[in-house]
């Protein structure tokens, strides 16, 4: 699969909510940025987003110094 067909989802996690930005391929601004709730509705709404991409979805977060 090309880079440029895989939609990169970055995400910023607390115990309240995730910060989420999403990139499509090489593009240097994301596609789109929002918040999703960490309860159970936010994570379901934040897999059925992620579900509208065409192609290969990966995610990365980032960690900090409790994991």
């Amino acid at each position: 699969m090309e880079n440029d067909s895989i939609a990169w989802v970055g995400k910023d996690t607390d115990a309240k909510k995730n910060q989420i930005a999403l990139y499509r391929g090489w593009e240097k601004d994301p596609a789109a940025e929002w918040e999703a709730g960490m309860d159970e509705k936010g994570i379901k709404r934040l897999i059925e987003r992620l579900k509208r991409e065409q192609g290969e979805v990966r995610c990365v977060y980032e960690a900090g110094p409790s994991g």
